[in-house]
Formats: structure tokens, sequence, C-alpha cells
């Protein structure tokens, strides 16, 4: 059987002229379907290969947008606005909880009679409203340290840093260690005395200091919690 050169069309062995095209098949020399269908072939693996080099580039491009957006979200700095409000939000948050704690520990001062005994409900009650404020302070300090400042604002945010951090440290564990020795059925001169040795010592320099640097930051940041100046 011949092929023609042509189109590939397949004719009897003394054909002289291709029964589809016309062509001149007399001098046909070998098969011309195998040759078309390894051109095919050929083409078919060129194009493949072009899809996959295409589908590679499309991956490389997804994965520099999926970094570059994981830098935005995580790593590149807040705007000054941005930063600004997350800082309020988080200041005040400890500044509030911080009153909150002072007012369940003012309940205490206010009785002096070393008759009077405080009672297992009332203490629990007490413990309760102090532990969730604490958590609160720990939990607005944890989000002022993953707040990312711009340039211009990074002294400040580490003054208000180190303003949380004391809340978040010194003042909690002098706070923690407070509440420990006292317990139900202590006596209220004696809770009274516990509570106005936190109120002495471990809030007198370290208070001032820590209650200067949230002023200052207050210069370049908007901050109501310099403002009430709680917890001086």
């Amino acid at each position: 059987m011949k092929y023609c050169q042509a189109c590939g069309q397949q004719n009897v062995d003394d054909a002289r002229f291709c029964e589809k095209c016309g062509a001149n098949v007399a001098e046909a020399a070998g098969p011309a379907a195998p040759a078309k269908a390894a051109d095919a072939l050929a083409g078919a693996i060129s194009v493949v290969r072009g899809n996959k080099m295409f589908a590679y580039g499309g991956i490389a491009v997804a994965a520099v947008i999926l970094v570059w957006a994981v830098w935005s979200i995580f790593f590149s700095p807040m705007t000054a606005v941005a930063y600004g409000t997350y800082a309020d939000k988080y200041t005040a948050d400890i500044s509030d909880s911080t009153t909150a704690i002072d007012a369940v520990l003012n309940d205490y001062t206010s009785y002096n009679d070393g008759s009077m005994q405080v009672t297992a409900n009332e203490w629990s009650q007490s413990l309760a409203v102090i532990k969730k404020e604490e958590d609160k302070i720990k939990s607005a300090t944890a989000s002022l340290h993953s707040l990312r400042p711009p340039m211009e604002l990074s002294v400040a945010h580490e003054r208000i840093l180190a303003w949380a951090d004391f809340w978040n440290v010194q003042y909690l564990q002098g706070l923690d260690n407070a509440l420990q020795s006292i317990g139900a059925g202590a006596r209220y001169d004696r809770v009274s005395q516990r509570i106005l040795g936190i109120w002495t010592t471990s809030m007198s320099s370290a208070s001032g200091t820590a209650s200067n640097n949230l002023n200052r930051a207050n210069k370049d940041v908007s901050l109501s919690a310099a403002s009430d100046n709680s917890g001086d």
C-alpha cells in the first residue's frame, strides 16, 4: 500500500495518483501516514510541555502573591492611624481593668474592724472579678505586643509596651502574692493592710515610671488611658 505524501491517503500499490487529492504517488517511497502520526505526536508532546510550563508559571505567580499577602497582613508596618486606634483601645482596656480591680480592693480597705472576718462567699466573688480583669490585662498586653507600628511611632510603641508590661507583670505578681496570703476567714484589718501594701510597695516608683512612659507616648499617639492617668 502507498500513502500519499501530500495528504496521507492510503492508495493501492500500483496507483500513480492519489485517490483523494490527485497528487502523484508513483514515486512515493515508504508510507507517509506514520510520518504524519509521528509529527502529530511530537506536536502533542510540545503542547503538553507548553501547558506544563504555563502551569508552573501560574504556580510561581500564585506563590509570589501568597507571600506578599502574608507579609502585608502579618509583617508590614501598620499605618499611623490604624496603629493609634488599636494602641488606644488596648491601653484603655488595661486601664479599665486596673480600675475595676482597685474598686474591688477598695471595698476591703474601707473596713478596719479587727473583729470582722471575710466570708468564703464574699472572698470567692472578689477573686472571680479580679481574675476576670487580670485575664483582660494579659490579653490586652499581648495584643499590644502584636502591633506593628510605623517607623515614626516605634519609640512611642516601646514606651507603651513598658507601661503595659508593668501592669501585666509587676502589678499582677504583687497582687497575686498579696491575695494568696489572705484567704477567706481573714480579719478585715489584716486584708486592708495587705491591700495597702500592694499600693504602696508594688506601685511606688515603678508605677510612676510606667505612667511617665505612657504620658510621653501620648505626645505621639493619642491615648485615652494617659488622660485617665489610671493606676498612678
